[in-house]
């Protein structure tokens, strides 16, 4: 069962997404007592009982104090959401159309890129936006949030139940993704590649050798190299690695791990 957990500021539309969800024919909620729209976690499925996918909705909605300030009512919010992304696999982040995204949706992200979790972006209120299409939007929205790139995003409008089904298939496929598996023959042809393209320098000079590549996990996807160096690595070159593999094999939603190991003469060369 994989836990998704809707996370986006106070107001934004979060319960009538999740209200819209539980209507939608394509979800199948589990009959389990207590766990009604107003639970905290409610179990779903989507497609058919042989080869469809289980979920576990948690509901961050309704986070908000009243009486109190609106620094203390940020506070909590993002206490709360942070522990649920901490449990989650994947994280669909909501932002108002209307008002864009906010201070508090970039921690949120950061949140979805430190730990791994896969993601998807909701705009929502879409209906209430006007003068701007959603590719010129969504341009904006890249630019606002850079690290959150290799999101897809998805503009609904919770309330009048609109583009409820693709924001599912959204979801299904970010979980698919958790999961996904590379073959290590083409795996190590693609960092080859992508190393002899371009080689990553080093303060002293030497030169660099990627001997071997395997991925070691999954949600999210790891991969193990086996290279001459590892101290010092430089962090825009693993980012160049990461991107190569994305170009090659997708992984749209998703965090890509890398986990340096230093060579032994035993293991197999890559080039």
């Amino acid at each position: 069962m994989i836990r998704v957990v809707v996370a986006g500021r106070p107001n934004v539309g979060k319960s009538s997404y999740i209200n819209a969800l539980l209507d939608e024919e394509r979800l199948v909620v589990s009959p389990t007592p207590g766990t009604t729209r107003d639970a905290v976690e409610i179990p779903f499925r989507i497609g058919n009982a042989a080869d469809g996918r289980r979920y576990l909705l948690v509901d961050t909605a309704g986070m908000r104090k009243r009486g109190k300030a609106r620094t203390a009512v940020e506070k909590f919010s993002l206490l709360r959401t942070e522990a649920s992304i901490r449990r989650s696999e994947v994280v669909i982040l909501m932002i108002d159309a209307v008002e864009g995204p906010h201070r508090q949706d970039k921690k949120v992200g950061c949140m979805i890129t430190r730990w791994g979790k896969g993601g998807l972006i909701l705009v929502n209120k879409w209906d209430l936006a006007d003068g701007v299409s959603q590719s010129e939007y969504e341009q904006g929205l890249r630019r606002c949030l850079p690290f959150l790139s290799h999101l897809p995003v998805v503009f609904v409008s919770a309330l009048r139940g609109r583009n409820i089904d693709v924001s599912l298939e959204a979801l299904d496929f970010v979980a698919a993704q958790l999961d996904a598996r590379v073959g290590t023959g083409m795996l190590n042809r693609v960092l080859q590649a992508a190393v002899e393209q371009h080689r990553p320098v080093f303060r002293d000079g030497r030169p660099f050798r990627l001997y071997y590549a395997a991925q070691t996990g999954t949600r999210p996807p790891q991969f193990t190299l086996f290279v001459n160096r590892v101290k010092g690595f430089p962090k825009t070159y693993e980012a160049y690695l990461i991107n190569c593999l994305r170009r090659a094999f997708g992984f749209e939603g998703v965090a890509i791990r890398l986990r340096l190991c230093p060579h032994r003469p035993t293991q197999k060369s890559a080039g």
